[in-house]
């Protein structure tokens, strides 16, 4: 069985990760994927020190202790808005870790 971590950020309080849950969710259900954990963030995307977005960085902790086959994401956007060049490199860090 195919094990999914799922992340979901929002750039404000004033939003909400709920829906982003909802449907990332019923999309590894229906894909029969086991759910591992959801990993969440309240802070703008570009920001990327360690101590401001502890979701993104504790999903990539476990990664590397791999605990999950898949990452699922809401959008490209609210995965990181810290430049191309950074999300190549942290989606090149789950491909070498075998991690969809």
């Amino acid at each position: 069985m195919i094990t999914a971590a799922i992340y979901v950020r929002v750039s404000t309080t004033d939003q909400e990760l709920e829906n982003q849950i909802r449907d990332l969710t019923a999309y590894s259900l229906k894909n029969n994927w086991e759910i591992y954990n959801t990993y969440s963030d309240v802070v703008t995307g570009q920001e990327t020190r360690e101590d401001k977005r502890p979701g993104f960085n504790n999903l990539f902790k476990d990664a590397h202790k791999k605990l999950f086959d898949i990452v699922l994401f809401w959008d490209l956007s609210l995965f990181s808005r810290a430049g191309t060049l950074y999300i190549l490199q942290k989606l090149q860090e789950l491909k070498n870790l075998n991690i969809g």
